[in-house]
């Protein structure tokens, strides 16, 4: 869902919906903390975030969806950074 109006005339305003045509392959995060291997050279702690399948069944539905686990976090509380 859009947040603002990016191009009213069209189509494009704050709380129109729509869906990606697919998600990538994967996402590069640079974790400040990661000591592991990095996808690149040139960028150190750069990880690969992959897409998840998360199903769940309620009563007679089967639901199903795909997601990339990240969330902006500009900032968090000392409760929520755990």
């Amino acid at each position: 869902m859009l947040t603002m109006n990016l191009w009213v005339s069209v189509g494009l305003c704050d709380g129109a919906t729509g869906t990606p045509p697919e998600l990538p392959i994967a996402v590069g995060v640079k974790f400040d903390d990661y000591r592991g291997h990095s996808i690149t050279e040139t960028q150190q702690s750069c990880v690969p975030i992959c897409p998840i399948t998360v199903s769940a069944q309620s009563l007679d539905c089967f639901h199903e969806r795909q997601q990339v686990p990240l969330r902006l976090a500009y900032a968090l509380t000392i409760h929520k950074s755990q």
